[in-house]
């Protein structure tokens, strides 16, 4: 008996130091982006959201895609959950040079390096189509925008069918801005 006390006390131990341990991650307060003009991002905070994969933040960046094009643009789109404007866009991440590129005026929008982590090899989605003036909800994982990485997102305008090759897309890059 004064085993299993020992174990538990232990065991408690443990816990708690594992909590202490967790340490909270720094607040994203803003988010940067670039596209060729037709969409803008607004972020609208952080929440927290059960990963939609292994291995992800529990907490998600809040933001809406706006269409300020004249003609509808379409995206890849998955649901998180049931509720209403519970979605992921498919995108990229990258982290380091491709980030820096994405600021500056030469990024190059087809990098290669994208880390295995973003949302755009999955092969079950939805096309989203974003009238003009119109906005769209979605949210990314936080680990996805940490510090040194951004995030690529592919749109197109004008054709509810997806381009059939690379040069069909535009690219909207984000990243965090602390």
């Amino acid at each position: 008996m004064k085993v299993f006390t020992v174990i538990a006390m232990l065991f408690q131990v443990a816990l708690s130091l594992l909590a202490q341990t967790e340490v909270s991650k720094p607040g994203i307060t803003r988010i940067w982006h670039r596209s060729n003009g037709d969409v803008s991002v607004r972020f609208d905070g952080i929440m927290p959201h059960e990963p939609a994969f292994i291995g992800e933040d529990k907490m998600r960046a809040r933001l809406q895609l706006l269409n300020t094009a004249s003609v509808p643009i379409f995206v890849r789109a998955f649901d998180l959950s049931q509720s209403e404007n519970d979605r992921a866009l498919l995108h990229d991440v990258f982290e380091g040079e491709q980030c820096r590129q994405a600021l500056s005026s030469k990024r190059n929008d087809r990098p290669d390096g994208a880390l295995a982590i973003g949302y755009s090899r999955l092969h079950t989605s939805s096309i989203m189509e974003i009238q003009p003036g119109k906005s769209l909800e979605f949210s990314v994982p936080l680990d996805h925008l940490s510090t040194g990485r951004c995030v690529r997102v592919s749109y197109w305008i004008e054709n509810a069918r997806a381009p059939v090759s690379e040069d069909g897309y535009r690219f909207l890059w984000l990243g965090p801005s602390r």
